[in-house]
């Protein structure tokens, strides 16, 4: 059995590989936003992003 944090790490993985494959997120990244990451009906993980890596262009 996971612990919640790896819970937590392992959906929020599954979502980032998603939205880097799909490129449908990466306009909507810039420090100090919230990302609501669900899973089924519920709320896995919430996240507030403090660095950008990727550069828009």
């Amino acid at each position: 059995m996971l612990e919640p944090t790896e819970l937590v790490s392992v959906t929020v993985w599954k979502v980032k590989i998603d939205f880097l494959v799909r490129e449908l997120v990466l306009p909507c990244l810039w420090p100090g936003r919230y990302i609501i990451i669900r899973e089924g009906g519920r709320v896995a993980a919430v996240a507030m992003i403090t660095d950008v890596l990727v550069e828009l262009t």
